[in-house]
């Protein structure tokens, strides 16, 4: 299964400089390699930076609020969104997301 966006900011108002962290959860663990980040929504260049969770169900994400980021609700892109990265199924049956 692909990484299913757990949404943490929820009825906050944010500002430049906030830090948020992201979550993205999978139907079982997996493990990380290379330093993947999550495309997000907030501009066209929102990267959520690859913070822990390798070998659990749950990745988190960490995010700096920019100039410009306007959005209602967080999210990421696409299903295929990480980058420079690769996630895989502890079960080793096949890749969970491939980075681009």
């Amino acid at each position: 299964s692909n990484c299913s966006f757990k949404d943490v900011v929820e009825d906050t108002k944010l500002v430049p400089g906030d830090q948020i962290t992201v979550q993205c959860a999978f139907s079982s663990s997996v493990s990380v390699v290379g330093t993947p980040v999550l495309m997000l929504n907030a501009n066209l260049d929102a990267e959520a930076q690859y913070r822990r969770g390798s070998g659990t169900a749950i990745l988190e994400f960490d995010y700096r609020i920019e100039p410009g980021d306007v959005v209602l609700r967080l999210a990421y892109t696409d299903a295929f969104a990480m980058r420079r990265g690769r996630i895989r199924a502890d079960d080793h049956a096949q890749d969970k997301v491939e980075g681009r």
